[in-house]
């Protein structure tokens, strides 16, 4: 598990470094406009959102919120029901 922490930070340290970057490459290196860079910024955003709203309902449908409500029931003592 601490492996996985660990993965999970150095992804987003290295997604956070190059993030600034990306608009410098697209208009120099790639040699597009600003409205593609618009337009790619855009479609990146429309695509975390839809994919927000996806994996909320996946993870509502799961067994992880069942699992979730049991250990909270399991852990409340008799006399606070």
């Amino acid at each position: 598990m601490k492996l996985l922490g660990w993965t999970s930070l150095f992804t987003d340290a290295a997604i956070e470094a190059i993030y600034p970057f990306l608009p410098v490459f697209v208009t120099r290196v790639l040699g597009g406009t600003a409205l593609s860079l618009r337009l790619i910024e855009g479609a990146t955003e429309a695509i975390a959102s839809v994919l927000k709203i996806v994996s909320g309902r996946v993870s509502d449908r799961s067994v992880i919120p069942a699992l979730r409500q049991a250990a909270d029931a399991r852990s409340t003592p008799a006399w606070h029901r």
